[in-house]
């Protein structure tokens, strides 16, 4: 009687928990991107600069999630005192014309800044997403012209979509 109560409440338990349970997606993609920078202000004790990137992304992860967007950026960045405080904005975008909004911030001494990507909004297939992924430097190359930004990124995390 006892075994068969612990049964009931087992099965009872994993009703409730699995249907609410989400997936997390797991993704790897390089991100690379070119486009104009504007300086506002630079000095030794202050620099504040924009950039507007645009640039593609190829899945390196075996489900392909997020191969051949194409991705549009705008950011902020402050130097001072030997700290950067950037945020910068993109929109992700799939071959279809859905698309998703991500900010990316980061905080810390120049040249050793951990970059953190968090999922803001999506439309279509993307409606509702939420996740976080890392963002890390691939490439740091000089500019092609004064006043321009490239690079490449490597960017991991998970995300959800509701069901």
């Amino acid at each position: 009687m006892i075994s068969a109560i612990i049964a009931f409440i087992v099965i009872f338990l994993l009703c409730i928990v699995i249907p609410v349970a989400h997936a997390e997606t797991p993704f790897d993609f390089t991100q690379c991107v070119t486009g104009p920078t504007t300086v506002l202000s630079s000095s030794e004790e202050l620099t504040i600069l924009s950039a507007e990137l645009k640039g593609i992304i190829m899945s390196n992860h075996e489900n392909k999630v997020f191969d051949n967007f194409i991705s549009h950026f705008l950011g902020v960045s402050r130097i001072m005192a030997g700290q950067v405080d950037a945020r910068g904005y993109s929109k992700l975008t799939d071959l279809d014309g859905d698309f998703i909004l991500t900010e990316t911030t980061t905080f810390g001494p120049v040249g050793k800044t951990t970059w953190k990507l968090k999922f803001l909004h999506g439309t279509g297939k993307w409606k509702g997403i939420t996740g976080s992924a890392s963002v890390l430097p691939i490439t740091k190359r000089a500019s092609v012209v004064e006043g321009t930004w490239r690079g490449c990124y490597k960017v991991t995390g998970t995300f959800e979509l509701p069901k």
